[in-house]
C-alpha cells in the first residue's frame, strides 16, 4: 500500500481506496496512472546531498536534492543506478548502486556516511 495525494483536494489517501475519504473524488483512475510509475525519494535527512539517477546505459536521468521526489515512468522492471552526485570522482569508494525497480513501487535513498555511497531501498509508502 502506498499513500498518494488526491488530485482533487491534495489530502493523503491509500492507493487502494476507491475514493478520497476527505472529498469523495474517485481514486481508481489516478491509481492506474501511478501503477506505471516508480517513485524515488531522497530523505531530507541527507542534507546538502544530491543523488544522481542513471539508466543502464549510463545516461543521467535526474539529480535529486534532499527532500525531493522523482517519478520514473516505466511499464516493466527497469535497471537503474544511483550514486552521490557532486563528490569528486577521484574517490574509488564512490560507486553507483544498481537496483531493478518495478512499476507501482516506492523507493527511498539510503546513504552510507562512511563511504559516501547511496543505494535504493524498497518501501511500502513514501512520507512527505
Amino acid at each position: 500500500m502506498a499513500l498518494i495525494k488526491c488530485s482533487e483536494c491534495g489530502k493523503q489517501v491509500s492507493d487502494r481506496a476507491k475514493e478520497c475519504n476527505a472529498c469523495g473524488y474517485p481514486i481508481h483512475e489516478f491509481v492506474d496512472e501511478v501503477a506505471g510509475q516508480v517513485r524515488i525519494k531522497v530523505p531530507s535527512t541527507l542534507q546538502t546531498r544530491k543523488i544522481a539517477v542513471s539508466d543502464e546505459n549510463g545516461n543521467e536521468l535526474v539529480r535529486i536534492k534532499s527532500g525531493e521526489y522523482y517519478v520514473l515512468e516505466c511499464s516493466s522492471p527497469k535497471k537503474i543506478f544511483v550514486k552521490t552526485a557532486g563528490i569528486q570522482s577521484i574517490s574509488p569508494l564512490i560507486k553507483a548502486s544498481e537496483t531493478v525497480v518495478s512499476p507501482g513501487e516506492n523507493y527511498e535513498v539510503k546513504f552510507n556516511v562512511l563511504t559516501d555511497n547511496a543505494s535504493l531501498v524498497k518501501v511500502d509508502y513514501l512520507i512527505q
